[in-house]
């Protein structure tokens, strides 16, 4: 174990190990997210794509059979999926306590956001690929976790 950190307060607190496992659970919260936004946000985008690109071809999430939790609330204003999803009308039916209808809003892809929607969200990510770079960070950060104190032995 190689120590990185001299200080009165950290003492032997900061190792090459704990920041080897530091870049590795920050690699699977990425492929985790990225994993999320093409999987699942992906299915939402790729639905409106085949119904057709233009606000004559506006769904509601029932229509497109994702009417929940997730979707609304990817839905959202100012979210990262409504900058290539488009609101027929423009904004949120509203229903009489002020709160968003999403069984009453239709949504679209814009001409203007197809060529986002398509680069960002058409590649269909499997489960059997999110497995494979899980598995890879956890082997790298073993290997790591071993080699990485071994090599820097080396240095004077």
């Amino acid at each position: 174990m190689t120590l990185l950190s001299t200080s009165k307060y950290l003492g032997p607190l900061i190792t090459t190990q704990m920041i080897v496992w530091g870049f590795c659970i920050g690699a699977i919260l990425a492929f985790t997210l990225y994993f999320f936004q093409a999987h699942v946000q992906g299915s939402l985008v790729r639905k409106l794509l085949s119904c057709g690109v233009g606000a004559d071809n506006a769904k509601t999430l029932d229509e497109l059979g994702k009417n929940n939790a997730f979707f609304r609330h990817s839905l959202r204003d100012n979210s990262t999926l409504r900058r290539v999803v488009s609101v027929y009308g423009g904004a949120l039916v509203l229903d009489s306590e002020g709160e968003a209808d999403f069984a009453l809003s239709r949504f679209y892809i814009d001409e203007s956001a197809l060529e986002k929607a398509t680069k960002r969200f058409t590649r269909d990510v499997k489960l059997y690929m999110y497995i494979i770079g899980l598995v890879a960070c956890v082997g790298v950060g073993i290997g790591m976790h071993f080699l990485l104190p071994f090599i820097l032995s080396f240095l004077p």
